[in-house]
């Protein structure tokens, strides 16, 4: 009767750990769902911060281009502003030139007249 009541004690200790490795088991595999969840949130994550870091590469690449376009035009806009200038002075030294000369022609008809 005694070898009953160890094997009966012996079943249930094993019906106990039989009990707590299932519960293990039944945390293990929740505990795998929810890291599979996760796991393919944090995918789901990556791809759109890869999406939108790709929108903002093609905008920084616009902004760029947009940039060179009007750095190149700025330039253009500043080398036909200073040939335009530099056309005015030439244009204002001969109208010196001419408006001396003019005096000078004015003054030798006036010594010539007097």
């Amino acid at each position: 009767q005694e070898r009953v009541l160890g094997l009966e004690s012996l079943q249930l200790h094993l019906e106990e750990d039989l009990d707590e490795s299932r519960s293990w088991h039944h945390q293990e595999c929740e505990l795998f769902e929810r890291s599979e969840e996760l796991y393919f949130e944090a995918k789901e994550h990556a791809a759109q911060e890869v999406e939108v870091l790709n929108q903002l590469e093609e905008r920084l690449q616009v902004t760029q281009e947009e940039y060179q376009e009007s750095d190149r035009a700025d330039r253009e806009n500043l080398s036909r502003a200073l040939e335009a200038e530099e056309k005015l002075r030439v244009s204002q030294k001969q109208q010196r030139l001419a408006e001396e000369k003019s005096l000078t022609i004015l003054h030798r008809f006036a010594k010539e007249a007097a």
